[in-house]
């Protein structure tokens, strides 16, 4: 696809709730195209697969072949942003699938917060966190919290989402009633 052609199906994705700040593609994983261009010039010639800040999420998807969200952090062409890497292979006539690149959706982290409406949570008394476990590190990464600091008693869901597993934790403030006997 030529990047007229990016461009113009790129324009017609709808996004009432503006959550998608960004289309790019990828070839090799090197960002070339990008719709809307305006405002995200600065994500031009980022390598994915070698980029530190991407590498590890990038990488995953590519060897995986599954959709991968990555982030959040801070973007190159400014504010925070999570990505969502779509690999895409290609077949030749003997049947053998390579790696073309990346389909990348750009995320606009504060409106997609705002979409799971967990600020209700926070009006209703009650203190959660959303957490991962960083793909370098291994550390406990914040994805999304409120209330006071999560404390001993809380319930602990686990969600798995396209190669990772995110953590939800949620506790009353004034923590959990005893039953009365």
């Amino acid at each position: 696809m030529d990047s007229k052609e990016f461009q113009a199906l790129s324009q017609m994705i709808s996004d009432d709730s503006q959550i998608i700040k960004a289309i790019e593609q990828a070839p090799d994983g090197v960002v070339k195209d990008i719709y809307p261009l305006k405002g995200n010039e600065a994500a031009f010639g980022i390598d994915m697969l070698n980029n530190p800040a991407r590498k590890y999420e990038a990488n995953l998807a590519m060897k995986s072949g599954e959709y991968t969200i990555a982030g959040s952090y801070e973007l190159n062409q400014g504010g925070f942003g999570s990505l969502l890497f779509e690999p895409i292979y290609t077949t030749d006539k003997s049947g053998k699938k390579s790696f073309w690149g990346f389909s990348i959706l750009v995320l606009d982290w504060n409106r997609f917060i705002e979409e799971l409406e967990l600020d209700k949570l926070t009006d209703a008394s009650y203190c959660y966190q959303m957490w991962k476990k960083d793909g370098n590190s291994g550390k406990k990464t914040i994805i999304a919290q409120g209330g006071d600091a999560i404390h001993k008693g809380a319930v602990q869901i686990s969600c798995k989402v396209p190669n990772d597993t995110w953590y939800f934790e949620i506790i009353p403030h004034t923590g959990w009633e005893e039953p009365s006997k």
